[in-house]
């Protein structure tokens, strides 16, 4: 179902001046309301050039419509060590972009490919690039036996947020396309 609230295309503006982009864009929503089905809603957006084109020039995927609950994690600290029992919890989350460059543009690098599994705490990272757009699909997820986590499982998820840091700096370089 099309979003088409009061604030349909306010909302879409804001989400996107949240993670410093300039555009418009749409959401589009499953049905909610099931609490044992996932959350899944499509956007599409277009926004203003993040870097200089043609270039040269690199930018990271943005985060355009999404959540951004992977993105956040780009300024998150890790944890400290925990000499206590803590409240930690299962979740997953799962982002896939197609970001489009313009023809006069050649991309000359893409980051590589993540896969990360460990105790629990799983990331990948695909990224693909076909007829000058870039695909990514990220995976985040985090299976914990428990809603109370012991000192020391706090060292899982540190290594997790280093991998995931690390794939969020990566970036696409471009530049402009030579003429013969």
């Amino acid at each position: 179902m099309d979003y088409t609230g009061p604030q349909k295309d306010e909302m879409p503006v804001t989400q996107l001046a949240a993670f410093s982009q300039v555009g418009t864009g749409t959401y589009t929503f499953e049905p909610m309301g099931e609490l044992n089905n996932p959350v899944i809603y499509d956007t599409a957006f277009t926004a203003k050039a993040l870097t200089h084109f043609p270039g040269p020039g690199g930018a990271w995927m943005p985060v355009g419509l999404a959540p951004g609950r992977i993105n956040s994690l780009r300024a998150e600290p890790p944890m400290a060590p925990q000499t206590f029992p803590y409240v930690c919890r299962s979740y997953t989350h799962e982002d896939h972009y197609e970001l489009a460059f313009p023809d006069a543009v050649t991309i000359s690098h893409i980051p590589k490919s993540v896969d990360f599994s460990e105790n629990g705490h799983t990331y990948r990272a695909t990224y693909s690039l076909e007829d000058n757009v870039v695909r990514l699909s990220r995976l985040l997820e985090i299976e914990m036996a428990s809603d109370v986590c012991k000192p020391g499982q706090e060292q899982a998820y540190n290594k997790l947020l280093k991998v995931v840091q690390s794939d969020l700096r990566g970036q696409i370089i471009y530049g402009p396309k030579q003429s013969m």
